[in-house]
């Protein structure tokens, strides 16, 4: 950008020894010709994204088949721990007060208490919020996002999770009111049930922008489809789990499973079997003859990413699908509460696995570099 009131460069212009670098004003219309045209830089990403104004100038002509020297060269990205625990957690969370929700509507009655049902997907949603807060680099400035409400899936998220967090709150404090005697506030108990559905909502439209965030990228190992497997399978298991195991710890006898346990350890088996069934689609792409987005990807998670790998699939198939089977088969006796958190420790343990391999097997888009 030229500096119009002193009529001056940019400092790297001027300094620049060999006059390499010039900066001069560009037609917007013309920008978004190129782009379309992918004439960009050879082994570049594709520049109808972020239409990039920055011209290669070189005096030799680009071969058309030309790629960088890192093309073949696969590495893990970084974990992002901050943003995997809150991802996982707000979908735990979500998944657990919306199904809680649907279950309390479609049977009838809730499954265990309503009231420890509201409160342990509320505490897990306080949690995950403070995690993701070790993701800014100035968390001090986080209210801040929610100026790009209009434009960012990040402030929408960041909206909907906020608004989930306090409906859910509320509500379980109504709900609360009469165990602990707090008569102020008794004249709002009429505003439970739309606090429990708004808290409903949020939560699954916060899952949703949650997707969104990545499906904004454009990145091919993001897509909308990939994501939103990934992300809702995780609202759908380990909301099911957890409803499930909370509720196993508020029933006092051990009687047959009910058509309420029953549903609920369906859903985490198909949900489970859905991701299972597309991350084993993704991974035969190792085999594939040219290379690509989704084969680096193959290529990292049985590679540098193995042991990760491995653990995702032994944990979800022992909490996805062998513990609930063996609950569904033996269904003449309710598993006790210790067997539905054994399933849920597990579930979580291989969704926090998935969720790392999601940022450490995403092949970052990049320049063209050299050899390493």
């Amino acid at each position: 950008m030229i500096d119009h009131a002193h009529g001056e460069a940019p400092a790297c212009v001027q300094a620049c020894p060999n006059g390499a670098i010039a900066v001069r004003v560009v037609d917007h219309a013309s920008v978004v010709q190129v782009a379309e045209a992918e004439t960009f830089l050879p082994g570049a990403p594709g520049p109808e994204h972020t239409l990039p104004t920055t011209v290669y100038k070189t005096k030799k002509p680009l071969p058309a088949n030309l790629l960088p020297a890192d093309f073949y060269s696969t590495s893990p990205e970084h974990s992002h721990p901050a943003l995997v625990a809150m991802l996982t957690l707000t979908q735990l969370s979500a998944g657990a007060f919306a199904l809680g929700l649907l279950v309390e509507h479609l049977a009838g009655r809730p499954w265990g208490s309503t009231l420890a049902q509201a409160t342990t997907a509320t505490a897990l949603a306080l949690i995950a919020l403070g995690a993701s807060l070790f993701h800014l680099g100035r968390p001090h400035l986080a209210y801040r996002a929610f100026l790009g409400v209009r434009t960012s899936w990040l402030s929408r998220e960041i909206i909907a999770f906020g608004g989930f967090a306090k409906a859910s709150l509320v509500f379980a404090l109504l709900t609360a009111a009469p165990l602990l005697s707090l008569s102020v506030l008794e004249p709002l108990a009429a505003l439970a049930p739309a606090l429990q559905v708004a808290a409903g909502l949020f939560g699954f439209l916060g899952v949703f922008c949650s997707v969104m965030v990545y499906v904004a990228t454009r990145r091919s190992q993001w897509s909308g489809t990939r994501t939103g497997i990934q992300f809702f399978g995780t609202f759908f298991c380990l909301g099911a789990a957890t409803v499930f195991t909370v509720g196993a710890f508020g029933n006092e006898s051990l009687g047959p499973l009910d058509r309420i346990g029953a549903a609920l350890l369906s859903v985490v088996v198909a949900s489970t079997c859905i991701k299972l069934a597309f991350e084993v689609r993704g991974l035969l792409h190792a085999r594939d003859r040219r290379q690509s987005p989704e084969r680096r990807r193959a290529q990292v998670m049985l590679g540098d990413l193995r042991t990760v790998t491995v653990l995702r699939f032994t944990f979800s198939f022992v909490g996805g699908l062998l513990l609930p089977a063996v609950f569904l088969v033996k269904s003449e006796q309710q598993p006790g509460p210790a067997w539905g958190l054994a399933m849920l420790v597990a579930l979580v343990a291989g969704e926090v696995a998935e969720r790392v391999l999601f940022f450490r097997a995403a092949p970052a888009s990049r320049m063209p570099g050299g050899l390493r």
